[in-house]
């Protein structure tokens, strides 16, 4: 039984493509479409965060922590925004930044980032904000220096150094 009617369907399908070419005038018909892609502009592509300078007690009591705005503009058509970040100062299995490692650098710390200020960043997957389509938006990441150790015995004193690039797509 499926068989038949499988058959009978492809069968009124070709009479009525046939019908079709039958029936045709001729006339052109043209399209122009525009397609969107929903898209922000990024008013800095790059953000640098200073820490000031504080000492190891800080960390326990006052840990340092500064931001980094990234300001969105035009994204009305923006129902998303995603970001991801890439790096080889990314410690994944502690989620968090490696500082930089030398004679002139701190030691026996990393960095966090958060997101609207409590929300911590997995540094390892892709990250998905709702905007809904606002003409503007600013993500604020704060980045905190944290200790390595709670005891904080192997804090040494040093530059602190990390990079990381934030990759941003849209939808």
């Amino acid at each position: 039984m499926n068989k038949l009617f499988f058959l009978s369907f492809l069968c009124f399908l070709s009479y009525s493509a046939h019908a079709k070419e039958t029936l045709s005038f001729g006339n052109d018909i043209m399209l122009n479409v525009n397609v969107k892609e929903p898209i922000c502009k990024l008013s800095s592509l790059s953000k640098q965060v200073d820490f000031g300078e504080f000492d190891r007690n800080d960390i326990l009591a006052n840990p340092p922590e500064s931001n980094a705005t990234f300001s969105f503009t035009d994204c009305s058509g923006v129902q998303y925004i995603n970001f991801n970040f890439m790096g080889s100062y990314i410690d994944s299995s502690n989620n968090q930044l490696k500082i930089a490692e030398g004679a002139n650098y701190a030691s026996g710390v990393a960095i966090k980032l958060y997101e609207n200020s409590n929300i911590e960043v997995n540094l390892s997957k892709k990250n998905k904000l709702y905007i809904g389509g606002a003409e503007n938006y600013n993500l604020v990441l704060r980045a905190k220096v944290i200790p390595l150790d709670i005891q904080q015995i192997n804090i040494t004193p040093g530059d602190i150094k990390s990079s990381v690039a934030l990759m941003i797509s849209y939808e």
